[in-house]
């Protein structure tokens, strides 16, 4: 552990082997949110070299667009997202961190509009105190099947339709305090 002094002359001490995981995921499928909990693509993590209870800081951003056909209600998304964590790959010890959960919401379009499509990027940022697995991710599911959301991608680029579509890369930060 290196000291480093401050203008008061007290010692001041450093932890410079902290976990650190920063990931992209590059261009990626278009991910369809039913109303059952899907993992996002590219929020998964491994805790690698923590100590145990440790504090993390989780910060995952993505794209999400209301589904089509967009002539109803149905472009608007809810979605409930939260945080969970697993010893063993998320293949049986799944457990969902407590307080660590958040809803996001589309926006309803102009019906008589068809070039008005609701689209946003959207950042889940959670705080885990005292963190004992080894393994985080977060899921998703829609509120209902009228409001299913689309992520990673957007076929309507600058008012026209891009066919093979635009990608927005989702991006996961996972650092010890």
């Amino acid at each position: 552990m290196s000291a480093r002094y401050n203008i008061f002359g007290d010692a001041m001490s450093y932890k410079t082997n902290k976990f650190l995981h920063i990931s992209t995921e590059d261009d990626p499928s278009i991910q369809t949110i039913s109303t059952t909990y899907t993992e996002l693509t590219g929020s998964k993590c491994e805790v690698k070299t923590i100590k145990s209870n440790s504090t993390l800081m989780y910060k995952y951003s993505f794209y999400a667009q209301g589904n089509e056909p967009l002539t109803s209600e149905e472009q608007t998304f809810w979605l409930h997202i939260k945080l969970q964590k697993s010893n063993d790959n998320f293949s049986s010890n799944i457990v969902d961190i407590p307080n660590c959960c958040i809803n996001f919401s589309g926006d309803t379009k102009e019906i008589e509009s068809n070039a008005d499509y609701y689209y946003k990027t959207f950042t889940s940022f959670f705080i885990v105190e005292n963190f004992d697995s080894k393994y985080l991710r977060l899921v998703a599911r829609s509120y209902d099947t009228d409001h299913k959301a689309k992520l990673h991608r957007n076929y309507y680029y600058d008012s026209t339709n891009n066919v093979s579509g635009i990608y927005y890369n989702p991006s996961l930060i996972v650092a010890e305090l």
